[in-house]
């Protein structure tokens, strides 16, 4: 690995070695917003496999925007349009959110959160796992709560039994950005 972005590591982890995302802790139960964020990324998740429009895009607010590891913006409609194109096999698909941090303000949070799915679809276009980690920002909004963004700041996946990893180095700036390739996996 590269001396700087070994060096890298070692300050933000506070260890030699990054931490696979499928490794981090998440947050506890008892924080006061744990429950109905939870709740709202299952209902983000079954409006997504629903592929019904109009249920995703209640989800969010009208001024949402979904940032992706290469720093690419979308709005709403694009993103529901991008997922409701997808030609997958829901059936095949095992998926979990995660809350890792939660920070909690006024009428809103930033919430860190890993994403995690599995298939047994054998495709070229689909990874056989992938986990990312994204910062989301929820704003309560007439009584419930609503995505008002996403920045996908770290993706692994194995695709043909290979891990790679990518990552944003530097938070405020995609264009450096670590891409990790490991050995393959028995």
């Amino acid at each position: 690995m590269f001396r700087w972005l070994r060096a890298l590591f070692q300050r933000r982890q506070g260890s030699p070695r990054p931490v696979l995302l499928s490794k981090r802790p998440a947050v506890p139960t008892d924080h006061p917003l744990r429950a109905a964020l939870d709740a709202r990324y299952l209902d983000m998740r079954a409006a997504m496999a629903s592929g019904d429009r109009a249920r995703i895009l209640a989800l969010f607010t009208p001024d949402f925007v979904s940032e992706d590891i290469d720093g690419h913006k979308i709005d709403a409609s694009t993103l529901t349009n991008r997922v409701t194109a997808l030609d997958i096999d829901r059936s095949k698909r095992a998926v979990s959110t995660t809350i890792t941090a939660i920070d909690a303000h006024d009428d809103g949070a930033v919430v860190l959160q890993r994403y995690a799915m599995s298939t047994t679809e054998r495709s070229p276009n689909v990874p056989e796992a992938l986990w990312t980690e994204s910062e989301d920002v929820w704003r309560f909004v007439d009584g419930t709560w609503r995505s008002a963004g996403t920045t996908t700041l770290a993706i692994e996946t194995i695709r043909a039994g290979r891990l790679r990893s990518q990552q944003r180095v530097v938070r405020d700036d995609p264009d450096i950005a670590a891409i990790l390739e490991g050995p393959s996996i028995p």
